[in-house]
């Protein structure tokens, strides 16, 4: 027997229910009856021929069919909505654009968002979610993540937005009272404030294959707490320079070891459109780009 095809709108009852967890959750977030959903949902399973969730008296879950085409028709539906909500250029950029991107890149975005954004384009709205955790933008329902270093999501569509080398550095209260840092065994010397990722604390790798793997005073998961840390003279720290120019410029921190370079990071953008990408994702993408390409003044 042939399936019968899915309407857009029972695969829109279908996302919501994956998403919320529940009847009464995706009628709320659909303004419609939870029975209503009962029935679109009862309908597409039959028309599948698969059983999309597991259903009890308290609980809704999504079994190993529903999860495989969620994963399948997120993005296309994405791609439907981005054709047909785009605005013509000259009325603006309209709708909701979820981002996920580190905290410091979000302080160093901040005081452009108005200008450069908000107020050419009324009608847009920003959800930015500040955390170096890698999310899942499909499941979590994400248009836009910024990473930093070697991306490894092969399915997703990837823009590179910069690149930024890793400095060492410390406040100068630090490091006032210490010898001249010449030589990478002076570091044991210092207090040190590690970068923890994924549960693991990230070395300092220098040109030329010299390693210094230091046992922090203190560890932290975001550049933001690292930062911080490093301006409260704490300790010695890896940071990113774009995010520290400032900094350095007005002298808050110093560069150590400064002739032994670093790695440098590529800065990219993911996203899941495979199609037509929404004007809101590449204006925030440009936007980034020219932010990270321009000098402190």
């Amino acid at each position: 027997m042939t399936k019968a095809p899915a309407s857009f709108a029972a695969l829109d009852t279908f996302i919501a229910v994956a998403e919320t967890g529940g009847f009464s959750a995706a009628a709320l977030r659909l303004g419609v009856s939870a029975s209503a959903v009962s029935r679109t949902i009862a309908r597409l399973e039959q028309g599948l021929d698969q059983r999309l969730f597991k259903r009890s008296s308290r609980f809704v879950s999504i079994t190993d069919d529903g999860q495989q085409l969620y994963e399948q028709v997120l993005p296309l539906l994405r791609d439907l909505g981005a054709v047909l909500t785009q605005q013509p250029a000259n009325e603006g950029i309209a709708g909701t654009l979820k981002v996920s991107l580190p905290g410091e890149l979000l302080r160093l975005l901040l005081p452009h968002l108005g200008p450069a954004l908000l107020v050419p384009n009324p009608r847009l709205r920003l959800d930015l979610s500040a955390t170096d955790r890698q999310v899942d933008l499909i499941r979590e329902g994400y248009d836009l993540a910024i990473r930093i270093g070697p991306v490894r999501d092969s399915e997703l569509r990837i823009r590179q937005l910069g690149q930024a080398p890793l400095r060492l550095v410390a406040a100068p209260s630090l490091v006032a009272t210490a010898e001249p840092i010449t030589d990478i065994a002076q570091l044991d010397a210092l207090p040190f404030i590690g970068y923890r990722r994924r549960g693991r604390l990230q070395p300092v790798d220098f040109a030329g294959g010299d390693r210094l793997e230091p046992v922090p005073a203190l560890q932290f998961d975001t550049g933001a707490a690292i930062r911080s840390a490093a301006l409260a003279g704490l300790g010695v720290a890896q940071l990113l320079e774009p995010f520290i120019a400032e900094d350095l410029r007005d002298g808050r921190l110093r560069v150590l070891l400064a002739d032994r370079s670093l790695p440098i990071l590529p800065i990219s953008a993911l996203h899941a459109y495979s199609g037509t990408v929404p004007r809101r994702v590449a204006m925030f993408c440009s936007f980034c780009q020219s932010i990270l390409s321009s000098k402190p003044s």
